[in-house]
């Protein structure tokens, strides 16, 4: 018992804040699908897109808890390294797909209940994944790091 309670002590905020915005992705997650899909679907792909959704925010939760036990039993290891490029992998993700929606809204046509994509919406929603994915592969590089593979190399 004094194990635990000295490992939960050792185990930064900034974890306990992600496995909160977690926990709650998790329990609404059906309500936030819902509201940022913009095309139609059928009740099926909707519950898989849901169940999909929840497994990746408990994989997450495992990672943050397993991330913090190998933390505190002696520094990085390259599981933990292995953890954290997952973890930024799906936030890169989950903002892509925020984004998308974002520029679908404010930028498709509106067309009775539905959005259809408009030529500018798919060239935002492509810049917008192309700078996304560059800000992600910068992000796992430094946290694997190895950010001497991102500086200038000319003498």
């Amino acid at each position: 018992m004094e194990q635990i309670l000295h490992l939960l002590n050792e185990i930064p905020a900034r974890a306990y804040i992600l496995l909160g915005v977690n926990l709650l992705l998790f329990a609404f997650a059906g309500k936030l699908l819902s509201r940022f899909t913009t095309d139609a679907i059928s009740e099926d792909q909707k519950n898989t897109r849901i169940n999909a959704f929840r497994s990746v925010n408990s994989l997450c939760i495992v990672m943050i808890v397993l991330t913090n036990i190998f933390a505190s039993n002696g520094g990085t290891s390259d599981i933990s390294k292995a953890i954290r490029v997952l973890m930024i992998l799906y936030a890169g993700f989950l903002a892509n797909y925020l984004f998308a929606y974002v520029i679908h809204a404010k930028f498709g046509r509106r067309k009775e209940k539905q959005i259809i994509e408009t030529y500018n919406s798919r060239v935002l929603k492509f810049l917008a994944t192309i700078l996304l994915a560059l800000i992600t592969f910068v992000a796992c590089v430094q946290s694997l790091g190895l950010s001497g593979l991102l500086e200038t190399g000319g003498q």
